[in-house]
């Protein structure tokens, strides 16, 4: 379960302003989970990668939206209801 630990410290660093820790964490978190196979934490991976993107100041548009489809598309394969819902608000900007 690493990488849901990496996420929910990658959350803690976003929330104190380290932008930059939380998106080594992301990545490192990836990267796990191609290594793990742990792959239920995924969407919410790919949702916290687009949040964290669409807080640059220079983040393009597409890239999010990309993300979040991306994420979507993974949770709604495995069943994650809450997930997917919780990116559909993300896409609608709810």
């Amino acid at each position: 379960h690493l990488p849901f630990y990496e996420l929910q410290l990658a959350a803690a660093y976003e929330r104190a302003g380290d932008r930059a820790e939380a998106e080594r964490l992301v990545e490192r978190s990836f990267a796990l989970i191609r290594v793990t196979g742990e792959r239920w934490i995924e969407p919410d991976l790919y949702r916290t990668q687009a949040r964290l993107l669409r807080a640059r100041p220079d983040a393009a548009v597409t890239e999010v939206e990309r993300l979040l489809r991306e994420g979507l598309t993974r949770a709604r394969a495995l069943g994650a209801t809450a997930v997917a819902e919780r990116i559909e608000a993300d896409q609608s900007g709810r």
